[in-house]
């Protein structure tokens, strides 16, 4: 029960830092989502929730699948240099 509230507490100061630092530094951001993610991934019964709610909403599905397209893009094109990403 204790651990719970201690997770609880620290995906909010993560999730509080990367709001905070996203207008700032991007890299601080992404490092919390990463950090948020495998918390949230390494408890069996989040898995659970996370996967369920993937797999019943498709518009859980638009994002990936818009990574993906935009993959695609990439591989097909020959201009690279106005699909650079940074």
């Amino acid at each position: 029960m204790m651990d719970d509230r201690n997770t609880e507490k620290g995906l909010g100061y993560l999730l509080s830092i990367s709001a905070f630092f996203l207008p700032l530094v991007q890299t601080v951001s992404i490092v919390c989502f990463i950090l948020i993610m495998i918390i949230r991934l390494k408890s069996k019964n989040e898995r659970g929730i996370i996967s369920g709610n993937f797999f019943k909403s498709p518009l859980f599905w638009g994002l990936p699948l818009l990574y993906l397209w935009h993959l695609v893009g990439l591989i097909w094109t020959e201009n690279f240099k106005y699909a650079d990403l940074t």
